[in-house]
C-alpha cells in the first residue's frame, strides 16, 4: 500500500505552520517458514548544501534539493504506538544539510540558510546500505 503522507512544519523564526509532504508505503508479506514480514519505506524531500562549493567560494555555495527514499523491515517487537513515518522523516533530515520548509519568511531564510551553510553535506555521505 502507498499513500501520501502530511505533516505539520513550522516555519523555524516566523512560526507559521504549513503541511510537508511524503511519501510511504507498507508492504506485508507472509512466507510458510518464517512468518508475516512488515517491510516500510518513507520517501522525503531534503535539503542539501555542498561542501566543495563552500570551500572553495569565498560568497556564497550552491545548494540542492533531492529525496530520500528509506525502507527497513519492523521488527517482531517494533512498538505500534512509535510512528515509523516520523521516526524515519527524522533519521533523514538529521543526515540533511537542513529541513525543507513549506512556509518561509525572510527571518526563516537566514536560519535556514545559515543552517545549512554550516552543516554542508555531500549526498554521497547521506547513502547507506543495509542488508
Amino acid at each position: 500500500m502507498e499513500f501520501p503522507w502530511f505533516y505539520k512544519r513550522k516555519g523555524p523564526s516566523s512560526g507559521l505552520t504549513g503541511l510537508n509532504h511524503a511519501t510511504a508505503r507498507i508492504c506485508i508479506s507472509y512466507n510458510q517458514e518464517s512468518g508475516f514480514t512488515n517491510d516500510v519505506t518513507l520517501i522525503c524531500g531534503i535539503t542539501t548544501l555542498c561542501p566543495c562549493s563552500k570551500e572553495i567560494s569565498e560568497y556564497s555555495t550552491h545548494n540542492q534539493r533531492g529525496y530520500v527514499t528509506m525502507k527497513v523491515r519492523l521488527s517482531d517487537d517494533y512498538d505500534e504506538e512509535q510512528d515509523w513515518k516520523k521516526a524515519l522523516l527524522d533519521a533523514a533530515e538529521s543526515n540533511t544539510s537542513s529541513c525543507i520548509y513549506p512556509v518561509l519568511k525572510r527571518p526563516d531564510e537566514k536560519i535556514v540558510t545559515e543552517k545549512a551553510y554550516e552543516n554542508p553535506r555531500f549526498v554521497e555521505d547521506m547513502v547507506s546500505r543495509g542488508s
